[in-house]
């Protein structure tokens, strides 16, 4: 996943001018405390997911989505400029199937849930 720095959750938000520990949201524009005050205090984003998971959902889904692809994606070792090798471990989690409580699969079945209600689509449409 990113690094707190470089969230990806973070696109979504726009810091506070005046109250650095503040961000306002750029959906809804709702304010929101970053975890942490002050300059000894790192601000992290677990706030920030949880305003897009409880108030935008279809953007929460997409931010997981992306943070999947970018987990998935080869890293490349910048001093060789060669693809790094992954542990054992990690090709085997990239190829299990998510467990049926797992955020990424109850995202997409939100998404499936919501297509098929919005198009007006027969239920059996996911067999297909």
């Amino acid at each position: 996943m990113a690094s707190s720095h470089n969230s990806t959750v973070r696109q979504y938000f726009t810091v506070n001018s005046v109250v650095v520990f503040q961000v306002s949201c750029n959906l809804c524009k709702a304010s929101l405390a970053r975890s942490g005050k002050g300059s000894k205090h790192s601000y992290g984003t677990s706030n920030l997911r949880k305003h897009l998971q409880s108030k935008h959902s279809t953007e929460h889904c997409n931010l997981v989505a992306e943070e999947q692809k970018l987990q998935l994606s080869v890293p490349v070792d910048n001093h060789l400029h060669r693809p790094t090798t992954n542990t054992l471990v990690k090709a085997f989690d990239a190829k299990r199937p998510w467990d049926f409580d797992d955020e990424r699969s109850q995202c997409i079945q939100r998404l499936i849930g919501e297509m098929t209600a919005l198009d007006d689509q027969p239920f059996n449409i996911v067999n297909n």
